[in-house]
């Protein structure tokens, strides 16, 4: 059965229990919990702790690893591997609270992926993946790479694929960042349907690979911004699911304020949430 989720982070634990009320009344049932700083570093009991509580409540979950400072496709073996153990230190805490898997961006801040590939900054970023593939499956839990935007390296779709055909890890595709790291999607985003750059991934990375989506709104207006609402944004939700339905297991609403720079409401999302639901059933997932 497909999970529905949204993201939620440091700001939203004292009302979390609200918000998962709230979540249960549209239809939700998925926590993506992001950890960074100062959350789960500080006190990293606290992370196991809301897991649980979330998983009393009917949710499952999953945990987007910390990346800020985060380079785990650095040519640098010592700041690599720091990073490792930074990430590998969540992966444990995923393992205690029974996550279902943990997202990792794989970045580094070297102008190798300017280049070919496989390059430098490629052969760090599958090390690095190995390692933690091996850890995660010792948890009991799995790892998702997200493809990112706006970072020189590692996050493309030339690049993404290449990492996946080397290791055992599942892309968490961000459609959004998709969309940002190419600029042909970009120059027709008020004319693109979401759902035409899920059909595009799919047949270049092969749809097995992709078992979760992240999905939110992009504003190219003084620059880009992501994270938004939906409003405008085109997504064909039958044919995403009907190109993805032998393997999506889990969708996430990663969206954090409106256009107008307000607080984004979990009800906003009911629309869509009744679409993903509802196509699943017709698809039997």
């Amino acid at each position: 059965m497909i999970r529905i989720g949204f993201s939620a982070w440091l700001r939203d634990l004292e009302k979390l229990k609200d918000l998962l009320s709230e979540a249960a009344n549209i239809g939700l049932n998925h926590v993506e919990l992001s950890i960074d700083y100062p959350f789960g570093f500080e006190k990293p009991e606290l992370v196991v702790e809301v897991c649980r509580a979330v998983i009393d409540m009917g949710f499952t979950l999953s945990i987007h690893a910390p990346w800020r400072e985060i380079y785990l496709a650095s040519p640098i073996p010592e700041i690599r591997h720091a990073s490792i153990n930074v990430v590998k230190k969540f992966i444990e805490l995923a393992g205690k609270a029974n996550v279902n898997y943990v997202v990792l961006h794989i970045a580094s801040d070297q102008p190798y992926c300017k280049t070919s590939v496989p390059n430098p900054c490629i052969l760090a970023a599958i090390e690095s993946l190995n390692i933690l593939i091996e850890c995660a499956e010792n948890y009991g839990t799995y790892i998702l790479v997200e493809n990112t935007s706006n970072t020189p390296c590692c996050g493309t779709f030339n690049q993404i694929s290449y990492i996946l055909s080397q290791t055992r890890a599942f892309l968490c595709l961000d459609i959004a960042h998709a969309i940002t790291s190419d600029p042909h999607y970009l120059e027709m985003l008020d004319r693109l349907d979401y759902a035409d750059v899920v059909s595009e991934w799919c047949g270049s990375l092969g749809a097995e690979k992709i078992i979760a989506l992240h999905i939110h709104g992009i504003q190219k207006d003084n620059g880009i911004k992501v994270h938004l609402d939906l409003e405008s944004i085109k997504i064909d939700v039958k044919k995403i699911v009907k190109k993805l339905h032998q393997n999506l297991k889990y969708v996430v609403f990663e969206i954090y304020r409106k256009r107008d720079g307000s607080k984004i409401r979990l009800s906003d999302l009911e629309p869509y949430v009744k679409s993903f639901s509802s196509w699943a059933v017709a698809y039997g997932i």
